[in-house]
């Protein structure tokens, strides 16, 4: 683990001293759980078995299956990246060519929005601007009460929403809504 200006990364480093480093994101509070439950398994294995290693790790090692989502795959996630950048800079290729070549030069991307109490018009405010800014042709944004049983954080907003975004930023917008586990199937 390295600190720098507010950052955090984690350092790959193989026995013949390369080595291979990755951002996190902001969940530092997972970096226990990374030392104690994953880095163990990775040291002195061969990094060029990085897919069956990451495989082994989840369902073998520690009852790692147990764990899931965010808490257990974000901190595999740093040390596969990193893995992937020592490998890369090992061979003198990017990773991208380590895993078969650039497929795109582009990609679109999307605006996302966090707020589930904000309105329908301050949001479409705040799309506006910003996809005037980034030239972003798609959003996201939430729906739903998080983990609600079918409530509203707002009560109303989703119904509201979704037609107004659609009829203010127009046809030509692609529109994501994230529920995060609002609903039930019915």
């Amino acid at each position: 683990m390295l600190r720098h200006e507010g950052h955090t990364f984690v350092r790959t480093m193989s026995s013949d001293g390369a080595s291979g480093v990755c951002l996190t994101n902001e969940r530092d509070y997972l970096v226990p759980l990374m030392k104690d439950r994953l880095i163990p398994f990775f040291v002195g294995k061969d990094a060029r078995d990085l897919e069956a290693l990451v495989d082994l790790v989840h369902r073998r090692h520690e009852s790692n299956y147990k764990l899931a989502g965010l808490a257990f795959f974000n901190p595999l996630g740093w040390i596969e990246i990193s893995v992937l950048d020592l490998l890369g800079r090992i061979a003198g290729k990017s990773i991208a060519a380590l895993l078969g070549g650039v497929r795109r030069r582009e990609i679109s991307v999307y605006l996302s929005s966090t707020q589930r109490t904000i309105t329908p018009e301050r949001e479409a405010e705040r799309f506006t601007r910003r996809m005037a800014e980034t030239g972003a042709r798609a959003v996201k944004f939430k729906v739903g009460g998080r983990m609600s049983r079918n409530a509203d954080e707002t009560p109303g907003r989703t119904e509201r929403i979704v037609p107004y975004l659609r009829k203010t930023l127009g046809d030509d917008v692609t529109l994501y809504v994230d529920a995060n586990g609002s609903y039930d199937a019915e």
